[in-house]
């Protein structure tokens, strides 16, 4: 395990990220789709796989909370002040519901102890070990008509900035050798590899701890999950993320916007409960330029129940804005917990 996890939906968010995002992709107001392409033409046009995304929110009232779509140089470039804007849309058997999640780096510490966010794990046998302060983000949700129906404060590991799930993947995705082990935690991996893929994968936890403590998620998220039977679970308790039997990482080509190339990696997920399937996803990601390790680099991510595929969830990044707070923060410690 990559980190402790309170029930199944929790392990979920930690890892597939969901309320997790998409992607960044155009300038204010523009309508063109960024040029992410496959070997046989834009995702848009592959056989398996749903569109990428408009790239614009779909509620034209949430649009001027976050009308821009902007990236960085570099993924250290991060600022107090920096934002993101992501579309959450949950489908059931019988109807389907839109709301957005607005992320802000406050200039607040939420605590500055530099152990204030501890986790130790192991990939196999090696041990890990990771510990910072933690920074204060301002978390909003917005239905779909643009009304603002939760607000609160959340905490985000500062050393976490500038990672994503893009280094969770990348350094084995040229790897084809390693595809059957059941984890997407490689630990055969030289050091500066392996700090580099558990960092990726905890930013996704840090952008995904957000939204599982939301209340008004909740809702959203009822039955995606494929749960086993009780003597399943006795007989055989086992929680598996793996990249699926048949798949793998695989990269993309760059996408190109506002002049810079950015790298894109597609990540298969499949998450296992008692050795059976209960969550079939995906993630489309980039390398975590600011300000986008908010939402931990991902252009976007599905998830579908294996045994019913009318229940399903889908997040796409809609929009990102540069801050300009610089990068120190207040001593202050706000309680990340209030609403």
């Amino acid at each position: 395990m990559l980190m402790s996890a309170s029930g199944p939906w929790s392990r979920i968010l930690r890892t597939i990220g969901l309320c997790a995002a998409t992607a960044s992709a155009c300038a204010t107001g523009c309508a063109q789709r960024p040029a992410i392409a496959t070997s046989t033409g834009s995702i848009e046009a592959t056989a398996d796989r749903a569109p990428v995304a408009e790239w614009r929110p779909t509620s034209a009232a949430v649009r001027d909370v976050l009308p821009s779509l902007d990236v960085a140089a570099a993924r250290d470039a991060w600022n107090i002040g920096d934002r993101v804007l992501i579309e959450i849309v949950s489908n059931s058997a019988t109807s389907s519901t839109r709301r957005y999640l607005h992320i802000e780096l406050l200039p607040e510490f939420a605590d500055a102890d530099p152990k204030a966010f501890q986790t130790r794990s192991s990939a196999g046998k090696r041990p890990f070990a990771f510990s910072s302060p933690t920074v204060a983000t301002r978390i909003t949700v917005y239905d779909d008509l643009g009304a603002i129906i939760d607000r609160s404060t959340g905490r985000f590991p500062l050393k976490l900035l500038g990672y994503g799930p893009y280094d969770g993947s990348a350094p084995i995705a040229n790897r084809p050798e390693l595809r059957g082990q059941q984890s997407i935690v490689m630990p055969d991996l030289p050091e500066q590899e392996h700090e580099r893929m558990m960092r990726g994968w905890m930013a996704l936890f840090g952008f995904s701890g957000s939204m599982n403590r939301r209340g008004p998620f909740k809702d959203l998220l009822k039955g995606l999950i494929a749960r086993p039977s009780l003597l399943a679970m006795v007989l055989r308790p086992t929680v598996q993320v793996t990249f699926g039997e048949n798949d793998w990482p695989a990269f993309l080509p760059d996408w190109t916007e506002a002049g810079k190339s950015v790298r894109v990696i597609r990540v298969p997920l499949q998450l296992r409960i008692a050795d059976q399937p209960a969550l079939v996803g995906e993630m489309i990601a980039c390398e975590p330029l600011a300000p986008l390790s908010l939402c931990g680099g991902l252009l976007r991510a599905t998830g579908r129940n294996p045994a019913d595929p009318r229940v399903s969830v889908e997040l796409r990044l809609v929009g990102s804005a540069l801050g300009a707070g610089g990068q120190t923060f207040s001593p202050a410690k706000i309680d990340a917990n209030a609403h």
